[in-house]
């Protein structure tokens, strides 16, 4: 009976060893980390919508395309890293010094493509999509660090003729992380008699008038331009993730310039 007993304890214990070891062994996975994305695409003639984002996991990186990813369809599109700046690409010079990633799989949705080991990400400044075969340039995008935590394109104040893309983009982690205002290079609004104050509100667009734009807002900073791509930075401390718009005002005349309704990303 006692040797039965002792054989029982031996096995357990060599079982439990044996699960330890297992545990041990088993490959840890890391949380994937966003390292750049945006939504913010140049050259509308092609009609190219979506998020696209280089993500790092466990040492592996990708390119993806969000589940609401769009283009006009066209022979011989690539996905293609380029050092120059997007508004200096050109159909002619896409593919100087660029690296091409992979043919595209769709014209639309979700995809996902693996970043060679050997790039490196900092040698270059666009993403684009290329037809190689015409020597097409379908449309790209600024190579900027950061998650796009929210977005908004639907402005309101007609008369102000405010159009174009914006997002709210979180760069960095934890303590470190701050917030940038991005419009991108559809934007354009009517100028004003001074530069206009950029306000997160936390009121809808349709609540949002001139007498009470600023009543629990936070100002954030004024606008550099009244036209195309620019980058604003958030102050440090400033969460604007419980705003519900984003506001262009004119503190000389007490206006509500336009109002767009930001759209946060789970």
């Amino acid at each position: 009976m006692t040797r039965f007993v002792i054989a029982a304890l031996v096995a357990s214990l060599f079982g439990a060893m044996g699960a330890t070891a297992h545990a041990q062994d088993a490959p840890v996975t890391s949380e994937p980390r966003v390292l750049a994305s945006t939504t913010l695409w140049k050259k509308d003639a092609y009609e190219v919508k979506g998020l696209i984002s280089i993500v790092e996991r466990d040492g592996q990186r990708t390119l993806t395309l969000s589940r609401d990813f769009s283009t006009r369809a066209g022979p011989d599109l690539k996905l293609v890293l380029s050092p120059l700046t997007i508004d200096k690409v050109r159909a002619k010079t896409a593919l100087q010094g660029s690296r091409v990633i992979a043919p595209l799989k769709s014209e639309t949705g979700a995809q996902t493509y693996t970043i060679p080991s050997d790039v490196e990400l900092e040698r270059y400044k666009s993403i684009l999509i290329h037809c190689e075969k015409y020597t097409k340039l379908w449309g790209g995008v600024a190579l900027r660090k950061g998650e796009v935590v929210g977005v908004g394109d639907a402005w309101t104040k007609k008369t102000k003729r405010t159009k174009g893309r914006f997002e709210i983009v979180r760069v960095g982690q934890g303590g470190d992380a701050r917030y940038e205002i991005r419009f991108g290079p559809a934007f354009s609004t009517s100028k004003a008699p001074e530069p206009l104050r950029v306000v997160f509100s936390p009121m809808t667009s349709s609540q949002a008038k001139d007498e009470n734009a600023m009543r629990g807002g936070t100002l954030v900073a004024n606008t550099g331009t009244y036209k195309g791509a620019q980058v604003i930075r958030v102050p440090q401390g400033i969460d604007p993730t419980s705003s519900k718009s984003l506001l262009l005002h004119c503190e000389k005349y007490t206006k509500l310039w336009s109002a767009g309704d930001i759209r946060w990303i789970q």
